[in-house]
């Protein structure tokens, strides 16, 4: 993962409690020199990546070597793409893969050894996403559900001690999203970010903790400083410190990060 850094450093007092009340640019850094980087992903301990190059069909991994910093990244493996052409996670603490081998195919994964490694076997455990383009798989921070979107649709997957398991799922045409709902690290409010303009993020509060089923209710709209026009997806980090979103389908496109108040 090569560097091209626009870099302001502030103190990482953001924390994962309370209500978001804004965001503060801190770095970018591009994924991949040459490459045209797709469904990009942090890990549950802020120390890895992974991302699928649709110039070469492989799946790519970096390791950053101060948790949540992608200035700080070095590529750490590369292989065939295999099975995972689409919507790439691990879960909470990366002893399994996921990802979906095409539109309609369902979702594949596989354990995977050691944590946060990276794979191109895997079965198909899940059939929730029947069609439509994937996006990323994006764990709940206590590890009970996994979420995603398609069709401009939020999606919750149900785990099974931690790990996805099954095609039990909900979907909700109300909460459109580019990419994946972000829910903050406490559970208690969901990220939806939208495509055009890329730097609005509207903020909902849940009823029930990590559970996108329970009454979601609107409380304000932020804005991302300092955001590519081409930034697509959106993630939160399982600290609750920072929020990312990277350039969809360009090439040498770039991670952005910001610190998130409250």
């Amino acid at each position: 993962m090569s560097l091209n850094k626009r870099l302001i450093r502030t103190n990482d007092t953001g924390g994962s409690g309370g209500e978001p009340q804004s965001f503060t640019y801190l770095d970018s850094a591009v994924i991949s020199a040459g490459n045209k980087p797709r469904y990009w992903n942090i890990a549950g301990n802020g120390l890895h990546a992974l991302w699928k190059n649709d110039n070469n069909q492989t799946t790519q991994k970096a390791t950053f070597s101060t948790a949540w910093d992608i200035t700080t990244a070095i590529n750490s493996g590369t292989i065939s793409s295999g099975l995972y052409r689409r919507a790439l996670g691990w879960n909470y603490d990366g002893s399994q893969q996921l990802g979906m081998v095409n539109v309609g195919a369902g979702i594949v994964g596989e354990n995977v050894s050691p944590n946060y490694a990276i794979t191109n076997t895997g079965s198909v455990i899940a059939n929730g996403i029947s069609q439509g383009y994937s996006y990323i798989f994006s764990p709940s921070a206590n590890g009970n559900y996994f979420y995603t979107g398609a069709l401009q649709q939020a999606r919750q997957f149900i785990t099974t001690t931690g790990k996805l398991t099954s095609s039990d799922s909900f979907s909700d045409t109300t909460y459109p999203v580019n990419g994946t709902p972000a829910v903050s690290a406490d559970g208690k409010y969901l990220y939806i970010k939208e495509l055009s303009p890329s730097g609005i993020v509207h903020i909902y509060s849940l009823s029930i903790t990590y559970d996108l089923t329970s009454t979601k209710t609107f409380i304000k709209t932020l804005t991302l400083p300092s955001v590519s026009t081409t930034c697509d997806y959106f993630i939160v980090s399982s600290d609750g410190n920072y929020a990312y979103s990277y350039e969809f389908n360009q090439t040498n496109g770039s991670v952005f990060r910001w610190q998130i108040n409250y």
